[in-house]
């Protein structure tokens, strides 16, 4: 059965993973990236609006979960100063502003904003520097998520006036009336606007620049961007991002339209040409062409943890699905509960930090050796996984927002051909993205592997006892390749995981020495003597089986050794 958490237990309700074809986390239970400590009205209980009047007072209060339960009608754009606060639109809720340059929400000189699942429609747009459908001014730390924005009068979603640390996820934003100032987002208002750090800092994820939007996706002054699966596609647009003294780290992206190369991050505007800025493509992709890299301002890589990117195709399908992609997709229901209609279920229970061994099928490690294939049948049906599955003693440690996915690939390494593997979506933590196992004493660990990506190598932690107890790194190249890895200790437990982002595995393997059990024969009649493999002399009379190594004689009494 689903278990869905209410916001009036936890800041955000947990939102499930969802995909059956690669990893997409359309419902996050918390922001990645520059606004990730972004926490709104945290545990506060949730305050349920449905009137104008009812909305403004909410938003006066601070440190506030507020659940707008019906459309409102808003007639000026409304002025909010008071800090954490999570504003979240019921499934269907619209927030509308039709009266010439007004908005809906202008966020002034506060702090720590989450803000989900609200239509927001404008009256169209105009050029006289009216309202933003969404502004925030000198606002800091926050996350807007699963919003669709139409019909903005001066913009969309502006972020200025000294605003930073902003993440922006599954966002739509296109414009159904056409006019001149059709332009939807801009970050800085002026040349000299800029964070107090000297840069605004802001990630986009899963965002989608649509139909009707000419400028602006997003125009730019002093800012740090990080794009990740994003798509334009706007078959008006004159420019899709334009840089001032700005930088752009851009990551499994798709450009559509009919703009060329040379207009995608505007370079043919004086304020480009006047101004230092940078912008790096990784596995992106352009209907027209993609743009030679700019270097002349340094691009921000960014150092936190994200999701691990999709292809560029992944992206776009990801983030037109009508059912769960970018927009205000999500379903909150009236108890403040979210959720996304492509979930799987979650774990009725959090797992351990550091999984114990008792909870294992039988509680007892594994001693002979055994190869985990993941073209198997008892792994190549899992599809998705979002919670710890144990299969033949292998704990695969997976939950809603952190999956671990089976899918097909046919790779071929060391005599062995593969149909499918085991694919990390991202960095392993102590509860999830990782494997382990128990192990009877020393071993040795094998395992065909590859890095997620095509241009970058690397790495698996091997971790002894303890999760942050790494033994071995082993390297996963961008062809899949064979690594060992020879525990020397007693019995413990083993843990792999991905240092940073995704790694696939095709499938693990443990030999154990060999310990006078293995003859190599389904049966051994008396008195019959056999010369055994490795080099031991093993010799069978009268029921007794006699195994030399070296100096040592062993004796076991049997009549049917495996």
């Amino acid at each position: 059965m689903k278990k869905i958490i209410p916001l009036i237990f936890c800041y955000l309700a947990l939102c499930p993973f969802v995909s059956s074809l690669y990893a997409v986390n359309y419902c996050a239970s918390a922001p990645w990236g520059y606004g990730s400590s972004a926490t709104g009205g945290s545990t506060a209980a949730v305050t349920k609006v449905a009137t104008l009047s009812e909305l403004k007072s909410a938003l006066g209060k601070g440190n506030n979960v507020i659940l707008i339960t019906k459309s409102i009608t808003i007639d000026k754009t409304i002025d909010i100063s008071k800090s954490n606060i999570t504003i979240l639109g019921m499934t269907g809720v619209t927030l509308t502003n039709k009266t010439k340059d007004q908005g809906v929400f202008h966020f002034n000189k506060g702090s720590n904003y989450i803000i989900r699942n609200i239509a927001f429609v404008g009256p169209s747009a105009t050029s006289n520097q009216g309202g933003d459908l969404l502004c925030f001014e000198g606002a800091k730390n926050a996350w807007v998520d699963h919003c669709s924005f139409d019909d903005g009068a001066d913009g969309n979603f502006d972020i200025c006036k000294g605003a930073d640390n902003i993440t922006v996820t599954w966002c739509r934003f296109k414009y159904s009336t056409e006019t001149t100032h059709n332009f939807s987002n801009l970050v800085g208002s002026s040349s000299t606007d800029a964070a107090s750090d000297g840069t605004f800092n802001i990630s986009y994820g899963y965002c989608w620049w649509d139909e009707g939007c000419h400028q602006r996706m997003v125009r730019s002054r002093n800012a740090s961007f990080h794009f990740l699966n994003c798509y334009w596609n706007s078959s008006v647009a004159e420019y899709y991002i334009g840089l001032e003294n700005s930088d752009a780290y851009i990551e499994g992206c798709w450009f559509g339209g009919s703009l060329s190369g040379s207009k995608i991050m505007g370079q043919g505007n004086s304020w480009y040409k006047d101004s230092k800025n940078g912008f790096m493509f990784v596995n992106c992709h352009s209907d027209k062409s993609l743009p030679s890299e700019d270097h002349s301002r340094t691009v921000t890589v960014p150092s936190y943890t994200s999701p691990a990117a999709l292809t560029y195709t992944e992206a776009k399908a990801a983030v037109t699905n009508a059912a769960c992609g970018a927009g205000a997709t999500l379903t909150v229901n009236d108890k403040g509960e979210v959720s996304s209609s492509c979930d799987t279920e979650t774990p009725d229970t959090p797992k351990p930090e550091t999984p114990n061994p008792s909870d294992e099928e039988d509680g007892t490690p594994v001693s002979q050796s055994v190869f985990w294939n993941i073209s198997d049948d008892d792994f190549n049906a899992l599809d998705t996984i979002t919670s710890e599955t144990v299969v033949r003693k292998m704990h695969i440690m997976a939950d809603a927002s952190n999956t671990i996915v089976v899918d097909a690939s046919g790779k071929a390494s060391d005599g062995y051909s593969f149909t499918h593997r085991l694919k990390f979506g991202g960095s392993g933590s102590a509860t999830a993205r990782h494997l382990w196992f128990r192990v009877s004493g020393p071993c040795t660990l094998t395992v065909w592997l590859m890095s997620a990506s095509g241009t970058e190598d690397r790495t698996l932690n091997i971790a002894a006892g303890s999760f942050t107890d790494i033994v071995q790194e082993m390297p996963a190249a961008t062809a899949i390749a064979k690594q060992t890895f020879d525990y020397t200790g007693d019995a413990t437990t083993l843990y792999l995981y991905s240092k940073k982002s995704g790694v696939n595995i095709y499938a693990v393997k443990l030999d154990f020495p060999d310990d006078g059990t293995d003859t190599g024969l389904d049966e051994l009649q008396t008195d019959q003597m056999v010369y055994g493999r490795c080099e031991n002399e093993k010799i069978l009379i009268n029921g007794t089986l006699f195994i030399r190594r070296g100096n040592t004689t062993y004796t076991i009494t049997a009549q049917k050794v495996r």
